[in-house]
C-alpha cells in the first residue's frame, strides 16, 4: 500500500502519475535545469583560464587537478549529507558552487575557485537523486527520476553553448559568472522550499 504524507513521501513512496500532480516535481524540474546549465562553465574553463593568462601546460595541469577534486567533492558529499541532511547540506554545497563562481572572477582564487566548483557540480549526481528518492519514495522512484533528469537536459541544451556566447558578445565571462551565481541562489530557494516540511 501506499504510504505517504503531506507534499512528501515516505515508505513506498508515490507513483509517477501522483508525483506529476505535485508542486515539488517542477520546482525538482527546475532546480535540475539549473544545475546542468551551470555546470556548463566546466566546458568553458580551458578558454576562462587562458584568457587569464595562464599557460596551456598550467591550464591542463588545473583541469586535471579539478577531476580529482571533482570525484572526492563526491565522496565527501556524500558523507556530508549522511551527517547533516540534505535539506541543509544541499543549501551548503549549492552556495559552495555559487562562491565558486564569484571566485572566478578574481586571479588570486582562481584555484580557491576551481575547488569549489568542482564541489558544486558533484551535486547533479549526488544530491538530486537522494532529494528525489526523500521526496517521492521508491514506489516509482526510476521512473520519476528519469522524468527529472530528461528535463534537466534542457538545461545541458540551452546552458552549455550559452556559456560561450555570452564570451563571444561581451569578451569576457563575467555575465555567465554572475548570472550562474543568481540562478544558483534560485536554485537554493527551490530546495528549501521542496524539503521544508520534510
Amino acid at each position: 500500500s501506499r504510504n505517504t504524507r503531506a507534499n512528501g513521501a515516505v515508505g513506498l513512496g508515490m507513483t509517477r502519475a501522483e508525483a506529476l500532480k505535485s508542486p515539488k516535481l517542477y520546482l525538482l524540474m527546475g532546480v535540475t535545469v539549473i544545475m546542468s546549465a551551470c555546470c556548463g562553465v566546466q566546458q568553458q574553463l580551458p578558454s576562462m583560464l587562458g584568457a587569464k593568462g595562464f599557460t596551456a601546460g598550467q591550464v591542463s595541469v588545473m583541469i586535471s587537478a579539478m577531476t580529482i577534486f571533482l570525484a572526492l567533492g563526491k565522496f565527501g558529499q556524500g558523507l556530508f549529507y549522511g551527517k547533516i541532511g540534505v535539506k541543509t547540506g544541499g543549501l551548503i554545497t549549492m552556495g559552495i558552487f555559487a562562491a565558486g563562481c564569484l571566485f572566478m572572477f578574481i586571479d588570486a582564487l582562481v584555484w580557491p575557485g576551481l575547488v569549489l566548483l568542482a564541489i558544486g557540480m558533484g551535486i547533479y549526481t549526488t544530491l538530486l537523486p537522494v532529494v528525489t528518492r526523500r521526496v517521492f519514495g521508491s514506489r516509482e522512484y526510476a521512473s520519476i527520476w528519469a522524468l527529472i533528469t530528461t528535463v534537466g537536459c534542457v538545461g545541458t541544451f540551452v546552458g552549455y553553448p550559452l556559456w560561450g556566447t555570452i564570451y563571444d558578445l561581451t569578451g569576457t565571462y563575467a555575465l555567465g559568472l554572475v548570472g550562474a551565481a543568481g540562478l544558483l541562489a534560485i536554485a537554493m530557494f527551490a530546495h528549501w522550499k521542496i524539503l521544508k516540511d520534510l
